[in-house]
C-alpha cells in the first residue's frame, strides 16, 4: 500500500514538471513566440531611438559599481575558503611511517 502512494505521488510530481514543456510547444506551433516586423521604411523609427530607450531604464554607473562589489565579495570569498592552516603538522598525531 505504501509503495502504491508513493508511486502515486512520484507520478504526480514528475508529471507537473512535464507541463511547461507542453504549454512551450503548444506556443512554439501556434507561432506566438516569433518577431513580426513591419518592412515599411515609412513608419520607421529613429536610429537612436533604441539606445535612448535602453538608457532610460538602466543606468550605467550603478550597475557598473554593483557588478564590480558583487565580484570582489564573491572573489573575497571563494579566496576565503580556501585558505591554508599554517600549523598543520602540529595537528597532526602520528608521523608519516617513512621517517
Amino acid at each position: 500500500m505504501k509503495k502504491k502512494i508513493i508511486s502515486v505521488f512520484l507520478l504526480l510530481v514528475f508529471s507537473t514538471q512535464v507541463l511547461p514543456v507542453a504549454q512551450i510547444g503548444r506556443m512554439l506551433y501556434q507561432n506566438q513566440l516569433t518577431e513580426e516586423l513591419p518592412h515599411s521604411t515609412t513608419s520607421a523609427p529613429a536610429p537612436n531611438s533604441f539606445i535612448e530607450e535602453l538608457h532610460k531604464a538602466y543606468w550605467q554607473d550603478v550597475q557598473g559599481e554593483n557588478v564590480r562589489l558583487y565580484t570582489l565579495i564573491i572573489t573575497h570569498h571563494l579566496h576565503e575558503s580556501e585558505k591554508f592552516f599554517t600549523q598543520f603538522i602540529a595537528e597532526v598525531q602520528t608521523p608519516p611511517p617513512n621517517c
